[in-house]
C-alpha cells in the first residue's frame, strides 16, 4: 500500500516507477521496485540518523 500511495502522490517516485512501466514491465514488478526504493530510503534515514531530505533522496 505505501508503494502504491507513493507512486500516486509523490512525483519523484512516480517518475521512478514510470521508467520500468515504459519498458513494458508488469505492474507487480514495478510495485516491487518502488517498495525496494522506499525500503532503501527508510534504511538510509535510520542508519544515518539524519532527517529525510527529499532533494537528495532519489539522486
Amino acid at each position: 500500500m505505501p508503494a502504491l500511495t507513493g507512486k500516486t502522490y509523490n512525483p519523484r517516485l512516480k517518475s521512478f516507477a514510470d521508467r520500468p512501466s515504459a519498458k513494458g514491465k508488469p505492474f507487480k514488478v514495478v510495485m516491487c521496485a518502488v517498495m525496494r526504493k522506499l525500503i532503501h530510503l527508510v534504511w538510509g534515514v535510520l542508519r544515518s540518523g539524519r532527517p529525510f531530505e527529499p532533494d537528495a533522496a532519489l539522486a
